[in-house]
């Protein structure tokens, strides 16, 4: 039987056993590309080798280019920055801010010759008035080639939360009636915060891995959403580098803010809620996480700035 190729392939795509290489403007037989891997002109951060393969990779803590001088396949990490949970000097019961959208590249995938721009998301900036929604993170990009949505900020009591890469928590109803929407994660990258129900907890912000926990009785329990874990750098390497979080044998990015009284943040640089009276905590660079809310007289800021992002790119050595 023949084959019916996909109309107006891009470069990668694949299909029946075959990748489209659209340098040579040809479907090739993918197994032809396992081993064709791109060649990149910047100096790589380092090396390493995982008990199998030797590897080259690039870590960008800040705007740069990333240079490829032969089409082949590449693996990516796109870390957007996290967005900031809710200040109030009146209620603890307001949302977290989401983790900044994470973008990790499927198998087989393929950089084009050519100068990609390298754009390192911000996380949201902190809050220096209380009782307003939460900021914002910023995107990560490679080019064109993947953005990374930055993660929603948090929201105030009765309101709801911001979209982004990953959603951030509403705040509580303390009456009857609609609850307010949590933000809303982008497909792929992140997922939504948590809801707000009545006293004491607002919604926890939405990690790339798993969804911020809802309001709870028990504020403990309003915990960020978990970030995703990923491989394409060591432990040992992550730890190094200060970039995402750490935990046992795994590296974590785009951790949750947790929402509540003094509640966790998610894996992947989420930050904590504060306890009563006293300010927000930053969340770690270059981890996309989003920051917890805080209930605060200390004055401004109040919650404290989301993580910013990172790109990770690794090719055989």
């Amino acid at each position: 039987m023949a084959l019916d190729f996909p109309n107006s392939p891009v470069d990668g795509q694949g299909y029946e056993g075959f990748s489209f290489d659209a340098t040579a403007g040809a479907w090739r037989v993918r197994g032809e590309l396992d081993n064709f891997w791109c060649s990149i002109t910047e100096t790589p951060t380092g090396s390493y080798n995982d008990g199998v393969y030797d590897w080259n990779y690039w870590i960008y803590k800040t705007d740069g280019t990333l240079t490829v001088t032969t089409t082949g396949r590449a693996d990516y990490l796109v870390v957007a920055g996290g967005g900031t949970g809710v200040g109030s000097n009146t209620q603890d019961n307001v949302g977290g801010g989401g983790a900044g959208g994470v973008i990790e590249s499927a198998e087989f995938a393929r950089l084009s010759a050519g100068t990609y721009a390298v754009t390192i998301g911000a996380g949201g900036a902190a809050t220096t008035s209380t009782d307003t929604q939460g900021n914002d993170g910023s995107n990560t990009s490679i080019g064109s080639l993947a953005i990374a949505v930055g993660g929603g900020g948090g929201g105030v009591r009765l309101g709801a939360g911001r979209n982004g890469g990953c959603g951030g928590g509403s705040g509580d109803n303390y009456t009857t009636g609609t609850y307010n929407p949590p933000g809303q994660g982008t497909f792929g990258q992140g997922f939504p915060g948590g809801l707000g129900v009545l006293a004491p907890g607002g919604g926890a912000g939405g990690g790339a891995g798993g969804k911020g926990s809802d309001g709870n009785l028990s504020a403990s329990l309003i915990v960020g959403g978990v970030g995703r874990i990923t491989t394409i750098i060591s432990t040992t390497i992550a730890t190094a580098q200060s970039i995402g979080e750490v935990s046992g044998s795994d590296v974590y990015f785009g951790g949750g803010g947790g929402a509540g009284v003094a509640a966790a943040g998610g894996l992947g640089g989420g930050g904590d809620s504060s306890p009563i009276n006293q300010r927000g905590v930053d969340c770690p660079p270059n981890t996309g996480g989003g920051s917890g809310n805080a209930d605060t007289n200390e004055g401004s800021p109040y919650a404290g700035a989301g993580g910013s992002g990172v790109v990770i790119v690794r090719t055989r050595a």
